[in-house]
């Protein structure tokens, strides 16, 4: 699992670096006729990001060469001619965090209080599990995200469940990073807008049938976009659990459902 996280990792940042080069150098009026990316023959466990820029001849004979047939291990063919688009700005209409008249609901807020307080009192016990698996700063990432929205709990607009939650997105887009950040956003952002699709409400009047949807919703964002299934030792072995527990169990009460949930989270956690 450790590698294989790693692997991913180095797979995001080095497609992120990448597109910076192309960037720049078509800003530089340079041509990029053939672009490698990916891990090629590195050494075990090595850290890091090497790039190379060869110029080629008029001739196009290294071209050809690079283009040549091999069954040379780890070796990956280029791309020819890459595009990258331009830089994605904003469109008007989506909806980004700002304290704007935001409508107070006592209550919840200080149901996220006490979120934010349990959140931050397991920083240590996460950071520490994902040392053993990863790079050690997932509770420290959680930390970190909870503190912004701490101090903007009070902009949050509590009128509409789908702003609600494309506030919570664009606090996590901004302030988490990693693949996580992007999964939670990515998770989020479907979630708010299953609510449109669904009918939007204050969130205080919001329905368990509505909560299942915005769920369901998440998960396949994240399994799409993501690309890991359940069982592959991420969140989703813990989210899609909780998923069907709410989807067999649409009858019972608050407490039973709450509490089944939590077992059933627990369980998926373990497996993990």
């Amino acid at each position: 699992k450790q590698w294989y996280q790693r692997r991913v990792r180095a797979e995001l940042e080095m497609g992120v670096v990448c597109q910076e080069v192309i960037r720049w150098l078509e800003l530089h009026d340079i041509t990029c006729y053939q672009l490698y990316c990916g891990t090629y023959m590195t050494s075990l466990g090595m850290h890091g990001i090497s790039l190379s820029v060869l110029r080629l001849d008029q001739e196009g004979t290294l071209l050809e060469l690079l283009n040549y047939p091999t069954s040379a291990p780890f070796w990956k063919p280029g791309c020819s001619q890459p595009k990258i688009p331009p830089p994605f700005s904003h469109s008007p209409h989506v909806v980004r965090f700002v304290p704007f008249n935001p409508t107070p609901n006592t209550f919840l807020q200080n149901t996220l209080v006490r979120i934010y307080g349990a959140l931050l009192g397991k920083v240590r016990e996460l950071d520490e599990l994902d040392r053993k698996t990863g790079d050690g700063d997932c509770g420290s990432t959680i930390a970190g995200v909870i503190k912004q929205l701490q101090a903007k709990t009070s902009g949050l607009d509590f009128s509409s469940f789908s702003l609600f939650l494309t506030q919570l997105s664009d606090i996590v887009e901004e302030h988490m990073g990693g693949t996580s950040g992007a999964l939670y956003t990515i998770g989020l952002t479907a979630a708010a807008g299953q609510v449109r699709i669904s009918g939007d409400m204050p969130c205080d009047k919001v329905t368990r049938t509505l909560l299942t949807e915005c769920l369901d919703s998440a998960v396949h964002a994240v399994v799409k976009y993501g690309k890991a299934q359940e069982g592959d030792c991420t969140m989703l072995d813990v989210l899609c659990p909780v998923l069907r527990v709410m989807e067999l169990n649409k009858e019972a009460d608050l407490k039973t459902l709450t509490a089944m949930c939590s077992k059933a989270a627990d369980t998926g956690v373990l497996k993990t």
